[in-house]
């Protein structure tokens, strides 16, 4: 049985229109910039997580100046404590334990400066 020429031209237009429907498809499916796309996304992770770990350090290093100007603190309040103990002592032996006390408070309140100044630069 044969078709007409106009049944004909209808199945070659709808068989055109499936060709051109399945293509838009796989077009829609795999568009030209999905590569692209999904580069620029991998990108956008790899900051995102680089961002964290930086956001993480800053977070890490602003304790530990805080920790480090607690201790600070501590060690200039009880220097002071120890210079007022040292202008009333009457004790010879008691004056040379504190003023050996100040000096050692002294070195470790530098040392604390210093590993606050090494934050301080980190951040």
């Amino acid at each position: 049985m044969n078709a007409s020429p106009a049944d004909q031209r209808r199945l070659l237009d709808l068989t055109e229109l499936d060709a051109r429907i399945a293509q838009a498809d796989r077009l829609r499916q795999n568009p030209p910039q999905g590569v692209r796309v999904k580069e620029l996304l991998a990108q956008r992770q790899a900051y995102s997580q680089e961002l964290s770990r930086l956001l993480g350090a800053r977070d890490d290093a602003r304790t530990e100046l805080a920790r480090i100007e607690s201790d600070v603190a501590v060690v200039q309040a009880r220097s002071d404590r120890d210079a007022g103990r040292l202008a009333s002592s009457a004790n010879a032996k008691e004056a040379q334990g504190l003023e050996s006390e100040i000096a050692s408070l002294a070195k470790r309140k530098s040392a604390l400066e210093d590993a606050e100044l090494e934050v301080m630069e980190r951040l």
